[in-house]
């Protein structure tokens, strides 16, 4: 699947948690946290960040900057047109046309033969964040440093503000996360890794074979929809948001296809038949309505697969708004856990963790060393407090380009 990256700045998003305290420095009581009722659906939930923009693509280890005039699409794998026209089509019948050469392909096939090829290192490293600062500087020629107005500046891999996010609407293990401080400034996100590799074995690299093919099925659906691309491709792209006053993040967001028609990327989606009043399938679609949450200008293509054959059986095309009211709206039973999965809810929970998050680490940091790299783990408790431990050294797999230590 496609990567997409994302500078992020930020500004007064956070000021209603100003009562927010942080007991003895190293953890934050969930009891802080005030919130929207769960029951209840706003027509438009917030933003988790006041505005985003994309600023640069980063492919096959080469870095595109962007320059806010054109969007340059042969780099970008493109959606074909039939499925990039579902955007536009409110035709049932002119839909079905685009979809039917595509209904009944076995998304299964090939499964035995294939070899994952992409490390997990790749898709949970902040080089392409990093090497896009470290641009920024170039072009600046010394006369102003990259976000050097703001006191910190987030970096990473969005899946890890996506799972930050969703640890609120999960109470059965603790959610951590290291952040790696450099130079006083940069906070950079990684996976937690225990020592026995089971946190970053996920997905395709699973031992799970059933996992595997569904998670295949999901590679296959990327490579039939979409041009300029192998079944795994790199893109990395790059978007400007605020999060908090003097704080600045930059992520990098994955991203599957642009639709050229429509001109916005697009999120593609395998998935088995969804049932609303199924807990696990409503928390699949929030968590999808989050990813797409970080870069706003994206909808979703869904294919529904068999749940036996692995058969494609439907197309489905959903903008953000549409995704939120599939399960986010009052015909559906209220799930009494977990927030009712509630999106407004979750737009909270975000800023307020990263606002947390940011607060402890200000808390915990070796002033006398603040130049020297500074790593800690976050924990999201299943009570949903957030903790903080500092480590003594920066971890391997933190994945840090050494330009920046």
């Amino acid at each position: 699947m496609g990567t997409m990256t994302t500078a992020i700045e930020t500004d007064d998003l956070l000021n209603s948690f100003h009562r927010l305290s942080i007991n003895d420095q190293k953890r934050v009581r969930f009891k802080e946290f005030h919130h929207h009722d769960p029951g209840k659906y706003v027509s438009k939930p917030a933003h988790i960040f006041q505005k985003s923009k994309e600023v640069a693509c980063y492919t096959g280890g080469k870095l595109y900057i962007n320059d806010g005039n054109t969007t340059n699409l042969t780099i970008l794998p493109l959606l074909k047109e039939d499925i990039a026209a579902l955007a536009q089509s409110k035709n049932t019948q002119k839909s079905g046309s685009f979809k039917s050469k595509y209904l009944g392909l076995s998304l299964y096939a090939g499964f035995e033969d294939y070899v994952f090829t992409m490390s997990p290192d790749m898709l949970d490293s902040a080089k392409p964040c990093l090497d896009y600062i470290n641009e920024w500087n170039r072009g600046s020629k010394g006369e102003k440093k990259f976000g050097e107005s703001y006191r910190h500046i987030i970096v990473g891999p969005r899946h890890h503000l996506v799972e930050l996010t969703m640890a609120l609407f999960a109470n059965d293990s603790d959610y951590k996360l290291v952040c790696t401080v450099l130079r006083g400034k940069f906070i950079v996100l990684s996976q937690f890794d225990d020592g026995s590799q089971r946190n970053r074995n996920e997905g395709i690299t699973l031992s799970d074979r059933r996992t595997r093919m569904l998670c295949y099925s999901g590679f296959v659906i990327c490579k039939i929809w979409s041009l300029n691309r192998g079944i795994i491709p790199s893109q990395f792209f790059y978007y400007g948001t605020p999060i908090r006053r003097g704080h600045l993040a930059t992520f990098t967001c994955e991203m599957d296809a642009y639709n050229q028609i429509e001109n916005h990327y697009t999120e593609l989606k395998c998935y088995g038949p969804l049932n609303m009043k199924s807990s696990y399938h409503k928390s699949k679609l929030l968590r999808t309505w989050v990813q797409t949450e970080v870069s706003p200008d994206t909808d979703v293509v869904i294919g529904c697969r068999n749940a036996y054959d692995g058969t494609l059986q439907d197309i489905t095309q959903l903008s953000r708004e549409s995704l939120y009211r599939k399960f986010n709206n009052k015909h559906q039973p209220r799930a009494h856990t977990n927030f009712n999965y509630n999106a407004q809810v979750a737009v909270e929970w975000s800023q307020y963790a990263m606002k947390a998050i940011i607060r402890l680490i200000e808390g915990n940091l070796n002033q006398k060393s603040v130049l020297e790299p500074q790593a800690f783990v976050v924990t999201v408790y299943r009570g949903h407090d957030i903790g903080i431990r500092k480590l003594k050294g920066v971890p391997k797999y933190a994945e840090i380009p050494k330009e920046f230590i």
